[in-house]
């Protein structure tokens, strides 16, 4: 299942609990097949049940964000993210994409309180 959560941002899910954000490059209709990752899991790590480690828990999007939770299944640390929705992506190399406009966080208050400075009032 993919969930478009804009344009050029996909959350793609696989069969085994992976699941990942991707700047969507082999699109047909409203489902994404390829593209490059933006908000990554680590693939090589599994859990006792051989399913992703580290996985994206849920995503949410409004006009001008994405807003993404990660877990890792061995640790239970929660990671956030905030993803500035920009025409110029389209444009960029996922490098360039994660370094300018994607911030991260480990902690969830200052995740909140980034989210309020920027005025996102996006749920999960």
């Amino acid at each position: 299942m993919d969930l478009i959560l804009w344009v050029v941002a996909y959350m793609m899910e696989w069969d085994n609990g992976g699941r990942i954000i991707v700047k969507g490059s082999t699109i047909r209709g409203n489902t994404c097949y390829g593209g490059s990752v933006i908000i990554t899991f680590n693939k090589n790590r599994n859990d006792v049940n051989g399913n992703f480690a580290e996985y994206i828990v849920d995503a949410n999007a409004d006009d001008n964000w994405i807003i993404v939770k990660r877990n890792n299944h061995s640790t239970h640390q929660k990671r956030y993210y905030i993803i500035e929705k920009n025409e110029e992506i389209e444009q960029l190399h996922q490098e360039d994409i994660i370094a300018k406009y994607i911030v991260s966080f480990s902690d969830s208050v200052e995740f909140a309180n980034e989210c309020c400075k920027k005025g996102i009032g996006i749920s999960w």
